[in-house]
């Protein structure tokens, strides 16, 4: 451990020294405790000193320590992914307790905060609608039992509410200089204060509150007195209070806050110009999503940019005017770049930053379950790399192994750093526990070894890495005891220490009372020893996870066999297709530790398969399928269904879902996405585990989207379905609500599935099919035609627990409409086009011109592609590549997927994302010469609408003002002018038009861009075409006219028939359903005549093509027409 002169087992904490000697009597109630922090007092304490003090005089000594430790701040010193020392919420470290609600657990940690009068330690449990308090001595026990709580009366209770004494949704908490613990209650929009927190009883009243007149409003406002979703808080020496607004995309400055009175004003705002404005942007004033701030001594500011994917900085923030530029931007490498990234230099979910007070950085990294660690943060350049990465073991990596394990982290949510004792603890919301991580100061040598930490079981003949962190030190002597350091025999001698490994081979002899001991070559004195642990004789396991039985697994279709092993490198593996009576080899020999293997499922369909895996090494350990799966010969559906799921990209959880709870309803989740196991699947490996318990004054809902969040039109499909497997009958009474939600988030009403559906019985997959009908039927204010997701939710409080493995979702029967079937125009765009700010779908301006040309001719379509966000990046073809840090294009809402509907024409309405991205003109310019030249080369007419107001900065207003006078010069009559008319002079929008949040427009000005739209003649244009004919044809005086081909369905040859009026070029082509071109049939001059014309099912280059249906088209000098067709192999 540390020199004997700090053996006498005092604890710094904050700032009171407590006696805790780590002896025989004590050892458990301390167990974990390294000696950094005893190491830093043991070189400013004299001789003799550490004894215990009367509390005065301890109080007086230590804030002469405080200075001495705060004169030169040594820099944190850590190690890539090393393990943590101390856990609470939990006992161990592999344990992921489920969410609860008692003195020692939590149900969702989202907030840590240390008291630096008291040492104590606040827990922000925020899916129990609390705080927990620890004392300095419990907090270092693992597993221990808090001592108070906040929020609620008691322990046992969960309920989030309004008043001075509860939460809702409680997220950040800091404790100031004068002991005033501030929380961020986000679903109140406000911040409570509690003065001397540190001994509040259970349930005690805040002091205070600002966001808010009174403990009993909430509302949400964007204004100088109010807040809307108050996240991270923090507090500065001279008593100034910084608050992140997570909704309204700013932070707010509060001067002398423990003064203000109750709803007291803001004195500052970053983020925004003014008080009143709530624009999110990617700039280097602008924020989107701000998640929490951090304050150093220095009075620099640190901003966590969530959805910018970005830590800000800003220097003397305090002085900055409203509205003020960040100074620098760690996690990108300018100001205008956003994105998700996985890298030393790049971030994905910037969920918190805290600052240490010798200048480390610490960004808890939520989506890559990690903290990056920046040494000297205020100094580095824009974009520069981390020096330190926890949770991982590099920083390429986002692993969170389940169990979890105490290098691990699984969606870390907070941190917060102890300097003074060398703490760093960290919130780990989804293993539901905080884990305190030790470090070391550059000042002192120092050695702390990591592995093994004690507990651990190695194995005779085995080789594991022995660990350690250090400082100051050249080279370490190893020692093992087999008898709990009794004795000791050397391991090595002068290792590298800046190496901090040594590869062990464990000698033969079992013990359970097995110790290492790292040592500084040059000074005996310094060392560190581990607690016991178990060599035992090698054992070897295999378990085969998927298919575990009752899948249907698609024929000649790739599907992963999963397993895990433990002990073993390699394994082979085997399927059976008569239940296990003969075997036949996959593979010989794989890597057991890629825990996976691709394989190409046989083509004979069977319902008697099974799998195996077997050690490849000889130990003779096998484990195979629980039960029989079935390999079936077609897909679950057709390739025009709506799949919801299908499948998981993601080993822990659904990427495309979301979930909420509100307590004493409980729903098992994974941050807040669907978790997904493979312990049932039945089209794939991992089925979604929808675990839930539905409790009077509760709720919960899970939502299920298709991959990209897609939007889709359910009036052309017939059946939304889906299967269930559940161990335990599920009454039908018991079920739970079904209902839909659309791209702008509006929703249908909600159904109970009881009424639905009968009985969910126990053991076996049971497919469930309800007609989209019903949905139709209770469309509430969801767009039908671009649902997003599909929610399920609590419908009756029956308060038992129902798990769930829900497969195969999708919606079947789709009607596939293109524009041979009449005039169909398509709309690419972001969130105007796709409906924000409008009260309904038909108040929309797509909605109502889907009216108006539907009046006008009754077949006609309008196909609605925008998705909210979107930018030019997104519209761009399939086959583009972005530059770096802009968005890849949508393959589902872009150009290419577009023009595979054989549109009449196509309408882009992009108002302000590229312009509030950090996008230049000349990038929106370029990308829309790219989206307009294959229109062009597909003779289909296009209209681009300018650019929108938007409440955003003035600079970033002229630029959106520029952009629309620019589209209306190069475009001129294929100009949508959605400017003039919405813009004030300054280019906000007016007021009469926006619909609240200075983005969006409401009723009346979706009716103004309506009025362009239909004022431009683009159904003139496209009209005299549009008059009703035989199906499939081209208006009745038409010259051209195109036949079905016969057969149809065919395999492998059909006949194509058509008929030109008069003689010149004509093609004919065969196209796939994205819009690619599959073969040239016809590329000549031809008489007035009718043509035939045989295809062979391939393409150009001779090749046969796959099942599927294909659009044919014939094309003269001045006509066209298509019609679609399927191939069946």
């Amino acid at each position: 451990m540390v020199k004997s002169a700090v053996e006498t087992g005092y604890i710094f904490s904050g700032t009171m020294l407590e006696s805790g000697r780590n002896d025989a009597d004590s050892g458990d109630r301390l167990a974990g405790v390294r000696d950094a922090s005893r190491r830093r007092l043991g070189s400013i304490l004299p001789e003799g000193v550490m004894k215990p003090f009367p509390f005065t005089f301890r109080t007086c000594l230590l804030a002469v320590l405080l200075a001495a430790l705060s004169v030169t701040p040594a820099l944190s010193q850590f190690v890539n992914g090393q393990p943590a020392a101390g856990v609470l919420g939990t006992t161990d470290f592999v344990t992921r307790p489920a969410p609860s609600t008692t003195a020692g657990t939590f149900a969702g940690p989202n907030g840590v905060a240390l008291d630096p009068l008291t040492g104590k330690i606040f827990v922000v449990d925020r899916t129990n609608h609390r705080v927990l308090r620890w004392s300095s001595a419990d907090a270092l026990v693992d597993g221990s039992d808090a001592e108070a709580v906040l929020g609620q009366p008691d322990f046992v209770s969960g309920g989030s509410g309004l008043a001075a004494d509860k939460f809702n949704n409680p997220i950040g908490g800091h404790v100031d200089d004068e002991g005033r613990l501030w929380i961020g209650d986000y679903g109140n929009n406000r911040v409570l204060r509690f003065d001397d927190a540190a001994n509040k009883p259970n349930g005690a009243a805040a002091d205070g509150v600002l966001g808010q007149p009174d403990f009993v409003t909430k509302t949400g406002v964007t204004s100088q007195t109010g807040m809307k979703g108050p996240v991270g808080i923090a507090v500065a020496p001279d008593g100034t209070l910084w608050v992140s607004n997570f909704s309204n995309h700013r932070v707010l400055r509060y001067d002398d806050a423990a003064n203000k009175p109750n709803g007291g004003p803001a004195d500052g705002v970053l983020g925004q110009v003014d008080f009143d404005s709530a624009v999110s942007a990617c700039t280097q004033s602008g924020l989107h999503s701000p998640n929490s701030v951090a304050i150093g001594a220095d009075g620099t500011l640190w901003v966590s940019d969530y959805s910018n994917r970005r830590v800000l900085r800003y220097d003397d923030a305090a002085g900055k005017p409203n509205g003020g530029p960040a100074d620098g931007v760690l996690g990108k490498p300018d100001f205008v770049t956003g994105g998700s990234m996985l890298s030393r230099e790049g971030f994905g979910t910037t969920r918190f930053v805290e600052i240490g007070t010798d200048g480390t950085l610490y960004m808890v990294g939520e989506g890559n379950h990690r903290v990056m660690i920046f040494l000297n943060a205020a100094t580095l350049a824009n974009g520069a790399p981390a020096d330190f990465v926890l949770g991982q073991t590099d920083f390429e990596s986002n692993d969170h192994p389940e169990p979890p394990t105490a290098s691990s982290l699984r969606t870390p949510r907070a941190a917060l750093v102890d300097d003074a004792n060398g703490f760093l603890w960290v919130c780990d919301y989804n293993n539901r526990r905080v884990l305190r991580y030790e470090f070391s100061n550059g000042n002192d040598p120092a050695l702390t070894l990591l592995s093994p930490a004690g507990g651990e079981t190695w194995f005779e003949g085995g080789t594991y890495d022995i660990s350690w962190l250090s400082n100051l030190v050249t080279a370490v002597d190893i020692d093992f005891s087999a008898d709990g350091g009794a004795t000791w025999s050397t391991v090595a001698t002068a290792a590298d220490a800046a190496s901090g490994s040594y590869a062990w081979t464990v000698p033969a002899g079992l013990t359970t009372q097995a110790r290492i001991r790292v040592t500084d070559s040059a000074d005996p004195l310094l060392t560190d020893e581990s607690g016991d642990f178990s060599i035992e004789a090698p054992t070897y396991a295999v378990t085969l996870v998927n298919p575990n039985g009752l899948q249907r697994w698609e024929a000649g279709a790739t599907r992963n066999i999963l397993f895990d092993t433990f002990n073993v490198a390699n394994v082979s593996l085997d399927f059976s297709a008569d239940d296990g009576a003969t075997w036949t080899n996959i593979i010989a020999s794989t890597p057991a530790a890629a825990g996976s293997y691709a394989w190409t499922v046989p083509t004979t369909p069977g319902d008697a398969y099974r799998v195996r895996v077997t050690d490849a090494g000889g130990s003779g350990t096998a484990d195979m399928s629980d039960e029989a799966f079935a390999v079936v010969s077609e897909a679950t559906g057709d390739e025009f269904d709506y799949v919801f799921f299908a499948d998981s990209p993601t080993p822990v959880y659904y990427d495309p879902s979301w979930t909420f709870v509100n307590g004493p309803s409980t729903l098992l989740r994974s941050g807040v996405k669907i978790p997904v196991s493979p312990a049932r699947s039945l089209v794939g490996n991992y089925a979604l585990n929808l675990e839930w318990s539905s409790q009077e004054g509760g709720n919960w809902g899970a939502a299920i989207a298709s991959i990209g969040w897609t939007g889709h039109d359910v009036t052309l499909a017939d059946s939304l379905v889906f299967h269930i497997y559940t161990d335990q009958l599920t009454a039908q009474a018991d079920l739970p609500c079904i209902y839909l939600e659309d791209l702008s988030n509006q929703k249908s009403a909600k159904l109970p599935l009881g009424t639905l559906m009968g009985n969910v019985a126990a053991g076996a997959w049971q497919r469930v099919a309800l007609s989209v009908q019903v949905f139709l039927d209770n469309s509430g204010n969801a767009d039908m035609t671009r649902i997003k997701t599909i929610f399920f939710g609590q419908q009756d409080a029956d308060g038992a627990l129902h798990s769930w493995y829900l497969d195969d979702v999708r919606m079947t029967g789709v009607e596939v409409i293109t524009g041979e079937d009449g005039p169909l125009i398509v709309v690419l765009g972001s969130s105007t086009a796709a409906g924000a700010g409008a009260s309904h779908p038909d108040s929309t301006w797509v909605g109502r011109y889907r009216n108006h040309v539907q009046d006008l001719y009754e077949q006609a379509q309008v196909v609605n592609l925008a998705v909210g966000g979107y930018t030019t990046y997104h519209l761009m073809p399939d086959d583009s590549t972005p530059p770096a840090g802009r968005p890849a294009p949508s393959v589902e809402h872009n150009i290419t997927r577009a023009l595979a509907y054989q549109p009449w024409a196509i309408i882009v309405n992009l108002p302000s994302n590229d312009v509030a991205s950090g996008y230049s003109l000349q990038e929106q310019l370029a990308n829309y010469e790219v989206i307009t030249g294959l229109a062009a080369d597909a003779d289909v007419p296009i209209w681009i609408s300018t650019t929108q107001p938007r409440n955003l900065d003035a600079a970033s207003r002229e630029l959106q003002h520029v952009m629309a006078d620019t589209t209306l010069a190069i475009y001129g009559d294929h100009a949508l002018d959605f400017w003039y008319g919405t813009a004030a002079e300054d280019g906000t929008i007016l007021p009469q038009y926006d619909s609240g949040d200075g983005i969006h427009l409401n009723d009346a000005g979706h009716a103004v861009l309506y009025d362009v739209v239909v004022d431009s003649g683009i159904w003139e244009l496209i009209a005299p075409s549009a008059v009703p004919g035989e199906e499939g044809d081209t208006p009745p005086n038409s010259s051209l006219r195109l036949f079905q081909n016969h057969p149809n369905p065919f395999n492998p040859t059909t006949e194509i028939v058509f008929a030109v009026g008069r003689e010149g070029p004509v093609t004919l082509d065969i196209f796939d359903m994205r819009g690619h071109l599959v073969r040239r049939l016809v590329d000549a001059d031809l008489p007035a005549r009718t043509h035939s014309v045989l295809w062979d099912g391939r393409d150009d280059a001779g090749r046969a093509v796959s099942s599927g249906t294909y659009l044919y088209r014939v094309r003269t000098a001045s006509e066209q027409s298509a019609r679609s067709m399927v191939l069946v192999r």
